[in-house]
């Protein structure tokens, strides 16, 4: 046999379990969230990438891909 129930509305103390919990749920959520973020940014990576440290040119050779153009000195040749 079923049972049949009606909805009332709750005071804010009876509400005050609902609240707890779903602020608990939230900074828990939060914190993992957190942990993991600052974990992966502290990584190191365990090669370098050629972009970030270019090897230096060779007697003989122009740099690989240079950042800025060639400057003179100022009033030289």
């Amino acid at each position: 046999m079923p049972t049949f129930d009606y909805r009332r509305r709750l005071s804010l103390r009876e509400q005050l379990p609902a609240v707890g919990a779903g602020v608990g749920a939230g900074l828990a959520v939060g914190a993992s969230v957190f942990y993991l973020a600052r974990l992966m940014l502290q990584r190191t990576p365990l090669r370098s990438t050629p972009s970030a440290h270019p090897a230096p040119a060779r007697p003989g050779e122009a740099a690989p891909f240079p950042s800025a153009p060639l400057r003179t000195p100022a009033g030289g040749r």
